[in-house]
């Protein structure tokens, strides 16, 4: 059997709490007021970090923002390209249609006098020869 002798048993008890009292005093306190402020300096960062990260986020959301609308900026901007090439195009080619339309108007009015031409003097030549043929035959002048 244990005997507790009561004596020790105080003076363990009486040691142990005054041990007890200087270690909260001196260094546990301490010591909790230093993780207070580790926890609150953390506390701090880490809300920074937050703040940081959101802004972040927004940068990024403003920035692909701007690229979208740059990048329906030029292709607006290449189909108006496009669009105004293709009636210059358009126009390029009305353009050359009505001068060869001319050019072609121009050549067959010449061709038509050339013809008209041709065929008077054949007109011409058909009735000189008529009539030498009629002289052959009369074998005199006709008038």
């Amino acid at each position: 059997m244990i005997v507790i002798q009561w004596q020790y048993f105080l003076i363990f008890t009486i040691t142990f709490a005054i041990t007890a009292f200087f270690l909260q005093k001196f260094l546990i306190s301490d010591m909790l007021k230093v993780f207070q402020k580790r926890d609150a300096l953390s506390e701090g960062v880490l809300e920074e970090a937050k703040s940081l990260r959101e802004e972040a986020l927004a940068v990024l959301a403003e920035i692909e923002e701007t690229i979208n609308t740059a990048r329906r900026e030029a292709q607006e901007k290449a189909r108006s390209l496009i669009e105004e090439a293709s009636a210059r195009e358009k126009e390029i080619i009305s353009v050359a249609r009505e001068e060869v339309k001319k050019e072609l108007d121009k050549i067959r009015e010449e061709i038509a006098r050339e013809a008209e031409r041709v065929r008077e003097q054949l007109i011409q030549e058909v009735e000189s020869m008529a009539q030498q043929v009629v002289e052959k035959i009369l074998e005199r002048k006709v008038a």
